[in-house]
């Protein structure tokens, strides 16, 4: 069992209070939105975030980078990822 315990220097983040001590589907967290990019923000910590994401077809992220490494995981649908450079399908 993991137990949720702040980081130094952490605030409390009463937005993402509800998700604590609980089990849940990504899928759940975060509705599709027709003709957009949606977005939740679960972890929100100095060390790093988790952020969930739905994308309506044809819709995607610009490429960026970011302080900390990244995740992609794709529940459902399929997506067309770049990463560092590389291309996966």
């Amino acid at each position: 069992m993991a137990e949720f315990r702040l980081e130094h220097g952490d605030k409390p983040d009463k937005k993402r209070e509800e998700l604590k001590g609980k089990v849940f589907r990504l899928t759940d967290l975060v509705e599709y939105a027709e003709g957009t990019v949606a977005s939740r923000r679960v972890i929100n910590r100095k060390s790093g975030s988790v952020t969930i994401f739905s994308f309506d077809e044809n819709e995607g992220l610009s490429e960026h980078t970011a302080p900390f490494d990244a995740l992609v995981t794709i529940p459902d649908g399929k997506c067309e990822v770049w990463a560092a450079g590389k291309y996966s399908r």
